[in-house]
């Protein structure tokens, strides 16, 4: 066989393959806004609301889940749709984290957008419960050197309060101790010689005492 001949069924097998399948995009987030209040939820009694969130539409996607966490019980609630909007039934005086994944029939791949909080208020809400506590450095499943680690995160609260913050480390989530609290800063840093996988969550406490913690990220320091 000629090099020649070798070539041209090299370039016929590539132009038969099929073409790749695209994975769903993000959609983004339309409402309840961002770290704001849920004006617009229709109360149903004295203990629930009905929220209607809303996002963009997004290309390669058949079908949407909306996914919407309690900040304060960790409670989660899914649904799915293939429109752009849902609601949903919430109770009343608890802060709420959402995001959105795009589905798709042809891949296996979901993509999920950001992630947006807000505080659905009750009848008689006189001091907000924080948002949950994002931690930001380093990332959820890094891998770190050994020795000095700096540990970041963002606090967000309704009442313009002044925040603190109680930052918790461990060998397990079952394991996470207090290694400092009442923060004013939201980073710390501290030295970790002993190679492994640890824990960490951050804990934003109010002026009235009213407390939200963050999920456990997993660190592996090498």
């Amino acid at each position: 066989m000629t090099e020649k001949l070798l070539i041209i069924l090299l370039l016929s097998v590539v132009s038969c393959s099929p073409p790749p399948i695209p994975d769903p995009e993000a959609v983004k987030l339309l409402s309840p806004e961002n770290l704001n209040e849920c004006t617009s939820a229709f109360s149903i009694n004295d203990s629930q609301s009905q929220v209607t969130f809303r996002w963009s539409q997004s290309l390669h996607t058949d079908t949407y889940e909306l996914v919407v966490v309690n900040s304060q019980t960790r409670q989660q609630k899914k649904e799915q749709t293939t429109l752009q909007t849902l609601n949903m039934v919430l109770e009343k005086g608890y802060p709420y984290e959402w995001r959105v994944l795009s589905l798709s029939d042809a891949s296996l791949v979901e993509t999920t957008s950001a992630s947006w909080q807000f505080y659905l208020e009750s009848n008689a809400d006189v001091s907000h419960i924080p948002f949950a506590t994002f931690l930001l450095s380093p990332p959820n499943k890094a891998t770190v050197n050994s020795g000095t680690i700096d540990f970041q995160w963002e606090g967000n609260d309704l009442d313009s309060e002044a925040l603190k913050y109680d930052f918790y480390f461990g060998p397990s989530i079952d394991e996470l101790e207090p290694q400092v609290t009442s923060l004013s800063a939201e980073t710390y840093s501290f030295s970790i010689d002993e190679v492994g996988t640890y824990y960490w969550k951050v804990d934003t406490i109010d002026a009235t005492g009213n407390r939200a913690s963050s999920i456990p990220y997993i660190l592996t320091v090498q």
